[in-house]
């Protein structure tokens, strides 16, 4: 369908041009000012780099949906990824900015997009499995974006507005990538779409304290339970998505703060802090990586429920349904 065939290089070719204006206009305005004698840099002071980090995934994503989950050529893909994730911190260290500079990235950002498409391009082994996985971990990716907040006052809305865009465009990538699985699309994509938006304002803006997180872990909850429902050939029950919303949440918040209590006792976000010459979280207070962290919870949960859709009922096949196909 066209839409499977266009929709992929638009969004990545956006969240390339949002990742450029995020390295090259947002980072300059919440970088603390030099020398960084006696600063004391609070929690979620790199923002920015949580939205140029899901702008990489989301370029991730579009590959693996426009090549419909080629093993070997997601393979690539995560490896490009991950060199540009190097490229990142590298260029965040250098703090690039300028219009000219801007320019000249979004040129080699896009190209690398355009490059990409023509690759995946004729992939003659669609993965079912991969590409539900990656549906999932996107879905994920957009329910954590609202978590991201800025400890300053004067970034708070720049903070907020960037994250509900980024979710915005992440949960679009999700039920691109879940509705491509059997190749059809719905009225579900449109319509969570803008569910996902109104939930999402009301997240960030209005939600506080405690209520952050648990609003965020419903929303993450609702967007996989959309995107395993676009994949699945299993006959939902009302009562069914309830429990399998109760369990998922749980599972969510379990592995979400596993993973933050992890890599605060790790450091593994003060090591990217220190390789992109920015001055470390005051020690109090911690670095959480939550893009990653977003990928990890999402690939587990997208994996384990691979496995568990080989054992659920298909849809009685005079409904025209079938079974999600086996290929791995």
């Amino acid at each position: 369908m066209s839409f499977h065939r266009f929709a992929p290089p638009v969004l990545s070719s956006v969240a390339a041009l949002y990742w450029v204006l995020a390295l090259t206009w947002l980072q300059p305005l919440t970088d603390p000012g030099r020398p960084w004698h006696d600063w004391v840099v609070g929690n979620n002071s790199y923002w920015v780099r949580e939205l140029r980090w899901a702008m990489i995934v989301l370029m991730l994503a579009c590959f693996v949906w426009a090549c419909r989950g080629d093993l070997k050529r997601t393979g690539y893909g995560a490896v490009t990824a991950g060199a540009w994730i190097g490229a990142d911190v590298w260029l965040d260290r250098l703090n690039v900015t300028g219009v000219p500079t801007t320019i000249a990235l979004s040129i080699v950002a896009v190209s690398v997009v355009v490059a990409a498409r023509r690759f995946a391009v004729g992939s003659s082994r669609p993965r079912p499995k991969v590409l539900t996985v990656a549906a999932i971990a996107t879905a994920t990716l957009a329910g954590h974006l609202t978590l991201v907040r800025s400890p300053f006052e004067d970034e708070l809305f720049a903070t907020l507005a960037g994250a509900v865009v980024a979710g915005v465009l992440a949960i679009m990538i999700a039920l691109g990538c879940a509705s491509s699985v059997r190749r059809h699309q719905r009225r579900t994509v449109p319509l969570f779409t803008v569910a996902y938006l109104v939930s999402a304002v009301a997240v960030v803006f209005l939600a506080s304290g405690g209520a952050e997180l648990l609003g965020s872990m419903l929303l993450t909850t609702a967007a996989q339970l959309v995107v395993v429902r676009l994949v699945s050939t299993t006959p939902f029950t009302v009562i069914g998505c309830v429990s399998a919303g109760i369990v998922v949440a749980a599972f969510n918040l379990g592995l979400t703060l596993f993973f933050a209590i992890t890599g605060m006792f790790l450091e593994v976000g003060r090591l990217f802090t220190t390789w992109a010459g920015n001055p470390p979280i005051n020690a109090a207070d911690s670095d959480i990586l939550y893009t990653a962290i977003a990928v990890v919870v999402g690939a587990m949960l997208g994996y384990a429920y691979v496995r568990l859709a080989r054992f659920l009922p298909p849809v009685n096949a005079s409904r025209g349904h079938d079974r999600m196909p086996t290929a791995a």
